[in-house]
């Protein structure tokens, strides 16, 4: 069995905090790394968040515009059917 020295254990200690050492740093990178992807990702969330909200709000705005076009064509038809009936009146007062 091997004895341990006081130099073998400054050694071994050392590498262990060398080792240490590079783990967290890597560690670190790979956060980082980690972090600026999802920073990435929600930015693109919140990118399409916003097409989709200005694509509802066109959606809306042209529902409204439809129900707008609909009351127009009915006071035309009510309006065409008041002249049907003022020539029909009038053809018959003749």
């Amino acid at each position: 069995m091997s004895e341990w020295t006081s130099d073998l254990l400054k050694t071994y200690f050392e590498q262990r905090f060398a080792d240490s050492d590079k783990a967290i740093q890597a560690a670190l990178v790979a956060q980082e790394k980690a972090i600026m992807k999802a920073e990435n990702s929600a930015e693109r969330r919140f990118e399409l968040l916003n097409e989709l909200r200005v694509g509802v709000a066109t959606k809306e705005q042209l529902d409204a515009l439809e129900k707008v076009v609909e009351a127009l064509s009915k006071l035309v038809y009510i309006g065409l059917g008041g002249v049907l009936a003022l020539q029909l009146v009038l053809k018959f007062i003749k």
